[in-house]
């Protein structure tokens, strides 16, 4: 049994150069969305700590004043 023969390019669909391209393509397309997406999760924690650390300052200063 010999070593299989590297094929450039097939009878039957895509030659191989331009297989690699296309894969190529989309890994690029799933690594941009993937960014964008821990992007959108980044920025939507962050939103929420604020508006938490808001609420708890809000009520440090509230129960601040009510101290008799």
């Amino acid at each position: 049994m010999g070593l299989p023969k590297l094929v450039e390019s097939i009878e039957y669909g895509l030659p191989r150069k331009d297989f690699e391209e296309a894969l190529l393509k989309l890994s690029d397309m799933a690594r941009i969305s993937e960014q964008k997406l821990i992007l959108k999760i980044d920025h939507t924690v962050q939103e929420k700590y604020e508006r938490q650390l808001n609420k708890i300052e809000y009520l440090s200063e509230y129960l601040g004043t009510m101290k008799v």
